[in-house]
């Protein structure tokens, strides 16, 4: 699937609604399809350079950035001509949405609740029964959530400065990048923001499937739920026993999932295909708000560093790739640190 007519849908859809640890270079060391630019985007005005208190709630401890860590961070950025940015979940929780593996925040530090995999939402209409009600309740939650300094910071460079921001990958499926600006981009694991029939393939703007379900069940809602990562929120078995959910609009029985690469799923190998020559292609790496714990985004830094190529990681807490790293900022927030690095 193109970014160009995964944008095309997202527009759509919202018309509708530290410290710093410098390492040595590092020596050699052991389903979305591939993208391509796109000519527009649908944006979103925001100010977020001073989040609000309730937004950082999700955010891990941390330290505030000094201008030393900035610097450093601006040093790494412009002196590349080719720079390929990867993202995760740490750079949303700023927006106010919660990750899974965050100390002391994420979902795995405060509840016994896991993600949903991908062989129980394919093999069971009671799993995706629960998934549908769950998720139809915290979608208007998560879909009005707004991007933050750091995705603008992202947007902004890669309109300011083509000539250095090479491609951004992002881990997540809220689509925020997007709303920020962002065109140059792979959405590793797909978008939260269109539903795709597992029979015909028809794809269907995730907001249009909203209404189909609240058309299959008026009056269904919960008082005040808690949203946990991908639009997720807590319901009773009795609650989830009465919802409905609808079948394909188009071949009218096709089983409708979410674009998104599930836990257990694998990620189309066009795009990882796509990603690596963007590797092959870089002059440097930049990871942020990622623990690099899921090997689909680990693979990337690994590449790099079989190349030799400057790897930066920016992430509130250690990574699976830290000893990969000539640059790391471990303490800090993503956008406490972007604010101060002048584009």
């Amino acid at each position: 699937m193109k970014t160009q007519s995964t944008i095309a849908i997202f527009r759509r859809a919202l018309s509708t609604v530290s410290s710093v640890s410098s390492v040595s270079p590092v020596s050699s060391v052991s389903s979305v399809s591939s993208v391509s630019p796109v000519s527009s985007v649908s944006t979103v005005s925001f100010n977020n350079n001073q989040p609000q208190p309730s937004l950082l709630k999700f955010v891990p401890p941390h330290i505030p950035a000094n201008s030393t860590d900035s610097e450093r961070l601006r040093d790494f950025i412009f002196t590349k001509k080719k720079l390929l940015c990867l993202t995760g979940a740490g750079i949303s929780t700023e927006s106010g949405i919660p990750d899974y593996r965050s100390e002391g925040v994420g979902l795995y530090a405060t509840s016994k609740k896991r993600p949903m995999q991908y062989t129980d939402f394919i093999s069971s209409e009671a799993f995706r029964q629960r998934y549908w009600a769950r998720n139809f309740i915290g979608w208007p939650s998560f879909a009005a959530l707004r991007p933050n300094n750091s995705h603008q910071f992202l947007a902004d460079l890669e309109q300011r400065h083509p000539d250095i921001l090479l491609w951004l990958v992002t881990q997540n499926v809220d689509s925020l990048h997007v709303k920020a600006g962002s065109q140059r981009i792979t959405e590793l694991h797909g978008t939260a923001f269109k539903v795709i029939c597992l029979s015909c393939g028809h794809t269907t703007p995730r907001t249009e499937y909203q209404s189909e379900l609240r058309a299959l069940n008026p009056g269904f809602q919960v008082a005040q739920p808690v949203l946990r990562p991908d639009a997720d929120v807590d319901l009773s078995d009795e609650e989830i026993a009465q919802f409905k959910v609808a079948s394909c609009g188009k071949c009218g029985e096709g089983v409708m999932k979410p674009f998104i690469v599930y836990f257990g799923e694998n990620v189309p190998k066009s795009r990882v295909d796509f990603l690596y020559e963007k590797v092959d292609e870089c002059d440097g790496l930049l990871v942020m708000g990622s623990s690099l714990q899921v090997y689909s985004g680990y693979r990337f830094a690994t590449r790099a560093a079989e190349q030799k190529k400057p790897i930066c990681i920016v992430n509130i807490g250690s990574t699976r790739a830290d000893h990969l790293s000539t640059l790391r900022f471990d303490r800090v927030r993503c956008g406490d640190l972007l604010a101060n690095v002048k584009i």
